[in-house]
């Protein structure tokens, strides 16, 4: 019987993060298709400055297009749509800690791992664990969370967030 249940969680989680492999997939083809919106205006606005009748599929590198006289100062171009920046794994496992451990409770790198799961984040690499407890020693460094036990033997480490040891 707890053969059958753990496949079925395993079942959930991989369901879940083909799920949000899908989403991530549309979001980036959403961005790509924008972006390519963007360059065919741009490139439309520059076909009517310099008056060529080439069509799109004519213009190649080494084609060479002549202007009648000086081009008036072109328009300034539209701002670039700002870059999506990817979370570090400090920053993912911070997030996680906060969404998961708000409350005046413990925690430790297994719970952490437990909760990446929950949230169908990736820990990539080969020891999650590792560098899950490496992102918690930064966290440490920078006061976020509080190491509230310290380990001996098979017994881990313990942690709190900062914040939540201060109330």
């Amino acid at each position: 019987m707890t053969d059958s249940r753990t496949l079925l969680e395993y079942l959930r989680i991989t369901i879940d993060k083909e799920k949000k492999g899908i989403e991530e997939s549309q979001k980036r083809l959403e961005e790509l298709e924008k972006a390519l919106a963007v360059l065919e205006v741009l490139g439309k606005r520059m076909r009517e400055e310099i008056g060529s009748s080439l069509p799109y599929a004519e213009l190649s590198v080494g084609t060479k297009l002549e202007s009648p006289a000086p081009a008036p100062a072109p328009a300034p171009a539209p701002a670039p749509a700002p870059a999506i920046q990817a979370l570090t794994f400090v920053e993912e496992t911070r997030q996680v800690i906060a969404q998961e451990f708000s409350d005046d409770r413990e925690f430790t790198v297994a719970m952490v791992e437990e909760a990446f799961l929950r949230s169908s984040k990736a820990v990539n690499g080969k020891s999650p664990r590792a560098r899950i407890a490496m992102a918690l020693a930064d966290l440490e460094g920078e006061g976020i969370v509080v190491r509230t036990f310290r380990a001996r033997g098979s017994v881990p480490h313990r942690f709190k967030l900062a914040k939540a040891t201060q109330k």
